[in-house]
């Protein structure tokens, strides 16, 4: 075996193999452009080992659960439970796609396409309960999706989907719902709406992958592994690891950081307001090369480049030197979840001090071993830091921090030639889950940034603002 194998396991990349070409799933900010480039140089070694692999039985690492009634939640899925028995309400955690379908369309093959895909994938049938005031996750044994059939003019369909979006009932099965919406010119649009607790975005992929495969009338591959058998699995690693890790993370945390008190335009409610506004920038492709060109000298990556801008700038606005960013982490650290949907998050609260004494390359650097030393650490759950620094929980804020950074670097489905397009996902009723969201999407020759914010704490031209600031 190659050290690059080694190397790779050491840093929870996982390497898969589709439809002949290497697909890279990494933890937030771990994949470097040097790596990037050792792994293009192994290409023909990494595809034969994994063809090797493949020839055998794979270990994944992660047992099936036993059967019982109700399985446990993963740390990420009890957050999200806790914030929906605050407000039932909110849209913050649906996750809305758009597909065009072209060509001939059937209602029946529509409808068995689903069956398939419930079938298939446990999350889809998954519902919550409380037992002995414990949140559980049950899967029901077989569900007829429920397919709304609407109609209306292309022009029409912002108005659609943002009446087609609703609250769910967790405590229901299905968490997803989806609806068909015909126009007069004979196009076709299918909207799925899903709540966050049983997807993420790469397993939104997922679905449309499947989706596009059993269209075309061709079989899948039979699942190794169920969500609920990495939700029994990560349990165990948290008791067995985290154990070990609480003590780096009270350590972190030791002094509770104060959230960034940024210039509002508005009071903050006391309860966390519904009102979104999001805006969207890029950086040109001279820039981007640029921001690259620190990363090459520094040894960071463009996720740690981009993340220590951010904290500057939130430093800038706030007048506070200790900033602390929720990033999310993705956990498919197993070949056997490769097609798996679910939540696969981890949250991290990444805390830097940018001190107005430092230079920016020596911040940059404390950023980067702060960040590693992180990702080190990832089996402790964010929500036992929480309770363990005994941080109330109020309906105005999140406890650690109310900024957070998404950074994209996975390629997303398009036009796949059958038939079939993705639109960017859309969400008419978007609500911020945070006073503000950095999401940057990093396609390759040029960042492209949105932000999202919440409306009920400023105005669109004080994120545009902003926005300039941190070009």
């Amino acid at each position: 075996m190659k050290p690059i194998i080694s190397r790779l396991r050491k840093l929870n990349i996982e390497i898969s193999l589709v439809a002949g070409k290497l697909r890279i799933h990494a933890p937030e900010g771990v994949l470097t452009g040097e790596l990037l480039e050792e792994i293009k140089a192994s290409k023909d070694y990494l595809i034969e080992y994994i063809l090797e692999v493949r020839g055998n039985r794979p270990d994944t690492g992660i047992p099936p659960a036993e059967k019982k009634r109700y399985f446990r939640l993963t740390s990420a899925q009890r957050r999200l439970y806790t914030l929906y028995a605050m407000d039932r309400d909110s849209l913050a955690y649906n996750e809305t796609q758009v597909i065009r379908l072209d060509g001939d369309f059937q209602e029946d093959k529509l409808r068995r396409v689903f069956r398939q895909l419930v079938q298939r994938h446990e999350s889809l049938r998954t519902y919550f309960e409380l037992v002995e005031n414990e949140p559980v996750q049950r899967i029901a044994g077989a569900i007829e999706p429920a397919i709304g059939f609407l109609e209306g003019e292309e022009s029409w369909l912002d108005r659609i989907i943002a009446s087609f979006i609703r609250p769910f009932d967790l405590h229901r099965a299905p968490l997803f719902r989806a609806g068909l919406v015909t126009t007069s010119a004979g196009g076709h649009f299918l909207i799925v709406d899903t709540h966050h607790i049983i997807t993420d975005a790469f397993s939104e992929g997922i679905l449309i992958r499947d989706f596009r495969t059993l269209w075309k009338g061709e079989s899948l591959d039979p699942l190794p592994l169920q969500y609920k058998d990495y939700a029994e699995w990560q349990g165990h690693m948290h008791r067995m690891k985290g154990i070990g890790q609480r003590e780096f993370w009270l350590r972190e945390f030791a002094g509770e950081p104060k959230p960034p008190e940024l210039p509002a335009d508005f009071p903050r409610p006391a309860v966390k307001g519904r009102t979104t506004g999001v805006l969207h920038f890029e950086l040109q492709a001279a820039e981007t090369a640029a921001l690259r060109d620190i990363g090459r000298e520094s040894g960071a990556s463009l996720f740690m480049i981009l993340l220590s801008i951010y904290t500057i700038l939130l430093a800038k606005l706030s007048g506070q030197e200790d900033i602390v960013v929720g990033i999310p982490m993705a956990d498919r650290q197993h070949a056997g979840l490769e097609g798996v949907m679910g939540l696969f998050i981890n949250t991290l609260a990444l805390r830097n001090y940018p001190r107005g004494d430092k230079g920016y390359l020596e911040f940059l650097s404390d950023l980067r071993t702060r960040t590693l030393a992180c990702l080190d650490h990832p089996y402790y759950p964010y929500e036992d830091i929480i309770d363990d620094l005994r941080i109330a929980r109020t309906t105005g804020r999140n406890p650690l921090f109310d900024v957070w950074f998404i950074y994209q670097n996975y390629e997303k489905a398009g036009q796949d030639g059958h038939g079939i397009v993705l639109l960017e996902s859309r969400r008419a009723e978007r609500e911020s889950k945070f006073d503000i969201i950095l999401e940057a999407s990093d396609p390759g020759s040029q960042i492209f940034l949105t932000i999202v914010y919440s409306g009920d704490l400023f105005r669109q031209s004080t994120m545009e603002r902003f926005a300039g600031y941190f070009r």
